[in-house]
């Protein structure tokens, strides 16, 4: 009797693509992952990560609205940057520096998102998150995610920091930069992070790129592993070799 193979059920999690206006064009914020981290060790990516339930009581009407405070929070956690107003005004340095206890307590999961807005007094700015893409992990791994792009605009009165666990490099890269590493093995790219790096190669400024590749609505991007001469091959429907 043949054993169907066991196929993982996708994640859910969320990805903030961080933009700003660089000396040298369109810049954006990427981390390099511990090699401990038991997904995408070593990769060069954009902040994320998985959706918890508490993700899920913030924005109850909205469908995609435990990614969306996924998105915000797993940014705020990984590279203490944070979406967030309060009394309608932008957060600065200071106000990130002051929050670092609660940026403690979300990591070790002593806290949830909405008792972090509730203490804190934020409100999030959702209205700075711009949809773009969604990708799903190939059937053939054996752990997999179901994840949701954003665009957002650097906060500018912010500074980046690393939480150096999950993070462990960080900094500012052009998308030409950022492939032109990874072409030459200083950094892996998986598909997701290498097609978006590519269509951000379209544009000069952090209004053009939002303006040019935010949606309403987006349909799951499967990549397909397949096995050609002897090697493995991860194709992406809809999109041509590089």
């Amino acid at each position: 009797m043949a054993f169907k193979e066991q196929i993982a059920t996708p994640i859910d999690a969320a990805t903030i693509i961080l933009l700003r206006d660089g000396a040298g064009g369109l810049e954006t914020y990427m981390t390099v992952r511990a090699a401990t981290m038991d997904f995408q060790p070593n990769a060069l990516v954009f902040p994320g990560g998985k959706v918890s339930p508490g993700d899920m009581e913030v924005l109850p009407d909205d469908p995609l609205g435990h990614f969306k405070t996924a998105a915000i929070r797993e940014t705020f956690e990984e590279v203490g940057v944070l979406l967030a107003k309060r009394g309608g005004q932008h957060l600065l340095e200071q106000d990130i520096t002051a929050l670092s206890t609660w940026r403690k307590q979300l990591v070790a999961h002593a806290a949830n998102i909405g008792q972090f807005a509730a203490g804190s007094g934020l409100v999030f700015d959702f209205e700075a998150l711009h949809l773009i893409s969604r990708w799903v992990t190939p059937k053939a791994m054996p752990k997999r995610f179901d994840t949701y792009f954003f665009l957002a605009e650097f906060p500018k009165y912010q500074v980046p920091a690393p939480d150096n666990y999950e993070a462990v490099q960080a900094g500012w890269f052009t998308p030409n930069e950022a492939l032109a590493k990874s072409a030459r093995g200083e950094y892996l790219l998986v598909p997701p992070t290498y097609w978006t790096l590519k269509d951000l190669l379209e544009y000069n400024s952090v209004s053009e790129a939002i303006s040019g590749l935010a949606r309403g609505s987006v349909q799951p991007v499967e990549p397909v592993v397949v096995k050609k001469d002897g090697k493995t091959i991860i194709k992406v429907p809809g999109r041509n070799a590089s």
